[in-house]
């Protein structure tokens, strides 16, 4: 059973804001915990490593082959919310989705490192104090890092970036300012956070289309609109407007243009939360990027049916494994940069 440290009551009611946001779905406010099980791989050849910054420690789960000759290594950079390196979090989130991902890597020959943001897993704990300052710009900075010291490492041959969900935006700006090999974006958006939450937010409360356009609208421009709905002024604290400003200023697809490296863009047809039109768009405008949408499967890479309850039945049960497609297409992209063939919608 995943354990929590005991924070103050103040400290644990920040990081439950902040997770409200940054988990762009409002169904995942209701949640339980469930046991997460490691896998037999990871359990036995993780190797932990860290990275000790000005305000505290960043924390990861590197997984190697043996192997004597040198590997792609790929850089695995999770979602929204307090979601740790395994695609869990404390709220109820269990899909070991990137312990799955890992393992089938490290299977063809392919190392892989997981890792906490740092407002989730191990890391949270040395950056609990100062939750309120983290920024938008601190997830960045933080996988520029890790992508530094995976290319120092000269037991790799290449190095892939690949994000999920919140992480393809993350992993799209670092990965546009240093020099990777790959880039793949699973499950992420084409357009900027505002006009995806407006989507959102419009489908649970129609009635307030237009307060939550303006309300979207205020945080960026950075002001906070005081008289905005119940609903709006509890999923974003007035202290998360400049982690909001920074978020909304960042376009996808405008970023993924500017990669100079192969692409791969990554949607399943059954997501929920991030619509294969997302994808779409960002792959109009990387036009030599390769598109794989993934028939059945939903936004955290396992086969689920369309309804909406039975699709979030899956988040939080550990046993399911990811979609088959998507681990085989994706392991040749690495090695090779092709696939066998490109499903479209």
């Amino acid at each position: 059973m995943v354990k929590l440290k005991k924070d103050s009551m103040k400290g644990k009611n920040q990081i439950q804001t902040l997770a409200k946001l940054l988990f762009i779905n409002i169904a995942f406010l209701f949640c339980l915990i469930f046991t997460v099980s490691s896998q037999d791989i990871a359990a036995k050849y993780d190797k932990e490593i860290a990275i000790k910054i000005d305000k505290g420690t960043l924390y990861g789960s590197l997984l190697v082959p043996k192997s004597r000759k040198k590997m792609p290594v790929v850089l695995l950079i999770p979602g929204s919310g307090p979601t740790d390196r395994n695609c869990n979090n404390y709220m109820g989130l269990s899909t070991n989705s990137f312990i799955y991902l890992s393992e089938a890597l490290f299977k063809k020959g392919i190392a892989s490192l997981r890792v906490d943001k740092r407002i989730s897993g191990k890391s949270y704990g040395t950056f609990k104090s100062n939750i309120k300052d983290i920024k938008f710009n601190d997830f960045i900075s933080d996988a520029k890092l890790w992508i530094d010291t995976l290319k120092n490492d000269n037991r790799f041959s290449k190095l892939i970036v690949a994000g999920h969900s919140q992480g393809s935006l993350v992993g799209l700006v670092s990965s546009r300012e240093k020099n990777i090999d790959k880039f793949i974006s699973i499950s992420g958006a084409g357009r900027t956070i505002d006009q995806i939450l407006l989507d959102q937010f419009n489908v649970s409360f129609p009635e307030y289309a237009d307060s939550t356009k303006m309300f979207l609208d205020s945080l960026k421009h950075g002001v906070y609109m005081k008289n905005a709905p119940l609903f709006l002024k509890q999923s974003f604290a007035p202290y998360l407007l400049p982690f909001m400003k920074q978020w909304i200023s960042y376009d996808p697809s405008s970023i993924i243009g500017e990669l100079k490296c192969p692409v791969l863009i990554v949607n399943g047809d059954n997501d929920i939360q991030v619509p294969v039109t997302e994808a779409m768009l960002l792959q109009s405008i990387n036009k030599k990027s390769k598109l794989l949408i993934v028939p059945e499967m939903n936004h955290i890479l396992k086969n689920a049916p369309r309804d909406r309850v039975k699709n979030m039945q899956t988040y939080y049960l550990t046993d399911i494994p990811l979609n088959k497609e998507f681990v085989k297409k994706t392991i040749k992209f690495i090695k090779k940069n092709s696939l066998v063939q490109i499903k479209k919608p």
